[in-house]
């Protein structure tokens, strides 16, 4: 099975800005206010629950996208389609690029994959893989 994380910059961004946000708590807690522990909690959360949820993963017979809230799987004997939308590789402030894959039994995407988060290496390699399922 191959699977695929965010990139370096991704958690590195989730990280600085849980950082950010819990910098005014560890100054309440120094005060002795332990209302600064909410905010020291919410900046791990933002931190870590981002950067750990986003995975993709791949077999020989289906594909796996799993996504801040949902799971998707999608068979490749299934993909009839696939295309890349939105802005390209490299605007980091651009919109969300997206993969949309279409299935045999739909004109409307069965998954939709946020591929911002992942290096564009391992999304050539995904990409490469819905080729050979498309052919």
């Amino acid at each position: 099975m191959t699977t695929i994380r965010p990139s370096l910059v991704t958690i590195l961004i989730f990280v600085a800005t849980g950082l950010a946000i819990s910098l005014p708590g560890f100054d309440s807690l120094r005060l002795g206010q332990w209302s600064g522990l909410a905010f020291i909690l919410v900046g791990v959360a933002i931190a870590v629950f981002p950067t750990s949820r986003f995975v993709i993963s791949w077999d020989t017979d289906s594909l796996v996208y799993r996504g801040l809230i949902t799971t998707r799987e999608i068979k490749f004997s299934d993909v009839k389609r696939f295309r890349i939308h939105g802005h390209a590789f490299g605007d980091k402030f651009g919109p969300t690029l997206g993969l949309s894959i279409f299935s045999t039994s739909s004109d409307m995407p069965d998954m939709t994959i946020n591929i911002k988060p992942f290096r564009s290496r391992d999304i050539a390699l995904l990409t490469e893989r819905l080729r050979k399922a498309t052919d």
